[in-house]
């Protein structure tokens, strides 16, 4: 979620699972109503679900479930509570890992991983990988606690955080195998998660004890048909449409991939625009702070770079990029290999892309959005700006191209044919 030295997580499996939860956005952001399906969603949430219990353990453990039985459990759960109607989360295959249990699933042709505590009352998903000396062979290595909890403090106020604030920290306590890690931020008390061995980093639990109420609109069907910006619409004859993203947050993607169609049917007509959320600190690629880490601030360099020098091939890359690659964007080396099979596979020289983002080329077209991003306070990913106006609505091809449609002086004659309505994330929920 945050800029870091990513460690070795070759170990994770990649991804998480359909999640939707009342929630804040990232570690201190808003709060959210995330509903996570597809195309390798991941949601910053801890569950809290009840289970028998069965052998003792030492203190702070609790009480270990057995393996299988925990990931029954959170299957039955996944699909009673979280998978869209009609679809399903599989298991795939269950270890124990960094003192806790990992779930591996598949859902709609992707593959996604839980995170359990081995008496199995909390789930995680999408770990934080921490700038700590403990690779992926070293799991098994306790970290004392006090030194943990500083490593996060530093790791929290170096990226997370809003400039001008910082996080504060309470306590540390060890807790079902973890460390709960209490801050306070804007005068708000929150807690994260970290693996003993502080590798991993979680945040929000939330109790499952009870499914999430219905809400009163229907996500992604409801939603799209009623898309409404937070003011009335600016008309223009061309509108400018700027989709401010994380490369690497899960809702960031999942707007990529609804606006695409949108790009398809009015890319003739309207400048619609990717756009990234970094933090220019210096006149090198090194000074570049992302929400998940400098991965991803590369890749928001690389993508940049694509676009500028492969503009007709540029959706593709995304499109390839976000189904194959994104889902395995915590490895590294398996992130290298998608990325250079969906660059060959697209005929695009990712040597030359390399060079320009690794130079003043891509820095300075990082610069640009950000300048605008902070000009338009786009501080979460996604946020889309028609012609300057923040639009609040579903996030579906349909109710985008709503949308701008209606900041059309005169409408196009595409305005008239339909979209896909089917939403894959909620309209609250971001990374930022």
């Amino acid at each position: 979620m945050a800029k870091h030295k990513k460690p070795d997580t070759s170990s994770a499996k990649k991804g998480t699972a359909p999640q939707p939860q009342k929630n804040e956005a990232g570690f201190f952001g808003k709060n959210t109503l995330a509903i996570a399906i597809g195309i390798g969603i991941v949601v910053i949430v801890a569950i809290v679900l009840i289970v028998n219990a069965s052998q003792p353990t030492p203190p702070g453990q609790g009480t270990v479930v057995p393996l299988t039985v925990c990931a029954n459990k959170t299957m039955s759960y996944v699909n009673d509570n979280l998978a869209q109607p009609g679809s399903a989360a599989l298991l795939v295959s269950v270890e124990e890992t960094r003192g806790m249990y990992q779930i591996n699933t598949s859902y709609r042709a992707q593959t996604f991983s839980l995170y359990t505590t081995k008496d199995c009352t909390l789930l995680f998903m999408y770990p934080v990988p921490l700038d700590t000396p403990v690779p992926a062979s070293g799991q098994g290595t306790v970290v004392p606690p006090t030194v943990c909890a500083n490593m996060t403090m530093s790791y929290v106020n170096d990226n997370l955080d809003q400039p001008g604030s910082a996080a504060l920290l309470v306590s540390i306590v060890e807790t079902k195998g973890m460390y709960q890690i209490n801050t306070s931020y804007q005068a708000k008390n929150i807690s994260l998660y970290a693996t003993k061995d502080c590798a991993l980093l979680f945040a929000n639990p939330l109790s499952l004890d009870t499914p999430e109420p219905t809400p009163a609109v229907t996500p992604g069907v409801t939603q799209a048909q009623t898309p409404t910006p937070t003011q009335a619409p600016k008309k223009s004859a061309r509108p400018v449409v700027d989709l401010f993203v994380m490369s690497f947050c899960p809702y960031g993607v999942q707007a990529e991939t609804a606006i695409g169609p949108v790009v398809d049917l009015l890319g003739s007509k309207a400048d619609i625009r990717i756009r990234y959320i970094t933090t220019v600190n210096g006149t090198t690629v090194s000074s570049v702070k992302s929400l998940h880490g400098p991965s991803e601030a590369q890749e928001d360099l690389r993508q940049l770079c694509i676009r500028k020098e492969n503009p007709d091939l540029y959706g593709k890359y995304l499109n390839l990029f976000n189904t194959r690659c994104y889902p395995v964007w915590q490895n590294a080396t398996q992130l290298a290999s998608c990325r250079e099979n969906v660059t060959a596979t697209l005929g695009i020289r990712l040597a030359d892309s390399e060079t320009c983002a690794s130079g003043s080329e891509g820095l300075g077209l990082l610069k640009a959005d950000e300048l605008d991003a902070k000009k338009y306070s786009a501080t979460a990913s996604p946020t889309l700006l028609i012609n300057s106006v923040k639009y609040a609505g579903a996030r579906t091809p349909e109710a985008f191209k709503t949308a701008i449609c209606a900041s059309f002086e005169t409408a196009p004659a595409e305005c008239a044919t339909n979209l896909s309505s089917v939403s894959a994330t909620s309209s609250s929920g971001g990374c930022g």
